[in-house]
């Protein structure tokens, strides 16, 4: 009996862990402080991620939200329509704001 007391709170404390761990690791991303775009992670989001987010906040203050055509990749290509998710949601703010919500400095 005292067996399975002890199987029974090394797994709470285990799930527990795995719960609250990455919670207190990533509380600034959690929280909303800060987004995922941060030089040091990775700089293809400072090259790639940010500058989409910049034509995606332009398209939407002009009022393009359907599909267009545009060279911003080379010699052009087809772009899709606008849809807002949580990997996109900090265009609504407009394109001035986009460095500050995605802590780029």
């Amino acid at each position: 009996m005292k067996i399975i007391k002890k199987t029974n709170r090394m797994e709470r404390l285990f799930i527990l862990a795995i719960i609250g761990l990455p919670i207190i690791l990533f509380w600034k991303y959690v929280s909303g402080v800060t987004n995922f775009v941060v030089g040091d992670i990775a700089s293809d989001c400072i090259y790639q991620t940010y500058p989409d987010l910049v034509h995606t906040a332009n398209r939407i203050s002009n009022g393009e939200f359907e599909e267009g055509f545009t060279f911003l990749r080379g010699l052009g290509s087809v772009e899709d329509a606008v849809i807002k998710g949580l990997s996109n949601w900090v265009t609504l703010f407009g394109a001035k704001n986009i460095a500050y919500l995605c802590a780029v400095r």
